[in-house]
């Protein structure tokens, strides 16, 4: 019977090949630090997409009175401070992208610090890499959307349940912030799919404490959800201006979550972007090559009852890409 720890020594190192690590570690770093420093110099030069623009609009509407929809626009109140700023509209999204940056060296160091808990530090460094120069994360990973914050609150949710899982207070906050994540995003429930594979193996090692913390983080998410909702609701009346929202409260806001999600995921029908995709094939060959050779060894590794975290964290990763 396997350990129901989800904790794993990371693989050793020959002790004969720790000089060529070293410079292979060193080498990683240079390349990301330059990666850095080129996302850097796309917040101040990348030509600003319509979407960033639109965001911002939601923000001043807040500031209006006028913003009459709660679903996805929880994020006013974090960046609401923008709207002080002596700047024009093109210098406060410019400012939001510097907050979004942060958050995108934040996601980076947390990717290092779950992968490193399992892997060695060169396969490690290699994860991260991988996502920075990403082209699709490289031009829009730290743009002002939703993607920034949600890619870092569920990579939190993450670190946190491997790290302390075993605690109820680290399993209710995991709720919380894939709660806030789904607030900003209703894209963010694609990450079920992740957390369903991770504690559907969870299941096999120690089914009782698994039903319990999924018991825990389900409630404290659907708990979650409905403060920040209500929260949202009432600062929206506060703004003292705005339009609608008295039929909000009266509608059914999980009717209203389901339009929304019903729109944002499925409206466009199945594949809806080949083209995109492909293209995205093009530019990343080596790291769509990595993760579908990965996700197939680590798929085969569990299938053979040899697997442990490593696999289930990658069989997980292109479980929720398959979406």
């Amino acid at each position: 019977m396997k350990s129901a720890s989800l904790r794993q020594t990371p693989f050793p190192i020959d002790k004969g090949n720790e000089g060529e690590a070293l410079l292979v570690t060193r080498a990683l770093l240079g390349v990301i630090a330059i990666v850095f420093l080129f996302r850097i110099y796309l917040v101040f030069n990348l030509n600003i997409n319509w979407d960033e623009f639109f965001y911002l609009s939601h923000i001043y509407a807040y500031d209006r009175g006028d913003l009459s929809t709660p679903i996805q626009t929880i994020y006013v109140h974090i960046f609401y401070w923008l709207t002080f700023l002596p700047f024009t509209e093109i210098g406060q999204v410019v400012t939001g992208r510097i907050v979004m940056l942060c958050l995108f060296a934040a996601s980076a160091v947390l990717l290092y610090r779950i992968t490193s808990q399992h892997f060695s530090r060169v396969a490690s460094l290699a994860c991260v890499l991988l996502y920075v120069a990403f082209s699709n994360t490289l031009s829009h990973g730290a743009s002002f959307r939703a993607d920034p914050m949600c890619a870092f609150l569920f990579l939190a949710s993450v670190a946190l349940f491997l790290d302390v899982g075993h605690r109820r207070w680290a399993l209710v906050l995991v709720g919380g912030l894939m709660a806030l994540a789904f607030m900003i995003s209703i894209k963010s429930a694609l990450y079920a799919l992740f957390w369903a594979v991770l504690l559907g193996w969870r299941l096999q090692e120690a089914p009782a404490r698994t039903v319990r913390q999924a018991f825990l983080m389900a409630i404290s998410f659907a708990l979650f959800v409905a403060c920040f909702y209500g929260l949202h609701l009432v600062l929206l009346e506060m703004s003292g201006r705005s339009n609608g929202i008295e039929g909000w409260q009266q509608g059914n806001a999980l009717a209203s979550m389901a339009g929304s999600g019903q729109k944002t995921l499925l409206s466009a029908g199945f594949f809806p972007r080949p083209a995109s995709f492909i293209q995205s094939l093009s530019q990343n060959m080596l790291a769509w090559i990595l993760i579908a050779s990965g996700g197939l060894v680590a798929a085969g590794r569990l299938l053979r009852g040899r697997g442990d975290v490593p696999e289930v964290l990658g069989v997980a990763g292109v479980a929720m890409l398959s979406t």
